[in-house]
């Protein structure tokens, strides 16, 4: 932890220690030392269908169930886009 700021990192190598959440990371280590800036999460199906209107980036964006399953469905172009736009935050 880096003074008052949580990171990724953080988050990642406390469930490491605890297992409590069975977190992974499987996107390699791009992106792990930005600083989580909300306690709130977010279910982005509605991001990956395309509708951003009320997109929350700055939350803890959680995929479940749903979310891999669209991910391993997801063949047209839009919806590659649409999941590469959440991921561009």
């Amino acid at each position: 932890m880096n003074g008052n700021q949580f990171r990724v990192l953080d988050l990642l190598q406390l469930d490491t220690d605890s297992k409590f959440l069975g977190l992974q990371c499987i996107a390699g280590k791009n992106g792990l030392d930005k600083v989580i800036q909300s306690e709130s999460i977010n279910r982005p199906g509605l991001a990956m269908g395309g509708y951003f209107d009320r997109f929350v980036h700055t939350r803890i964006q959680v995929f479940g169930v749903g979310e891999a399953d669209f991910l391993k469905k997801a063949t047209y172009k839009d919806e590659l886009e649409n999941i590469k736009k959440i991921m561009s935050y």
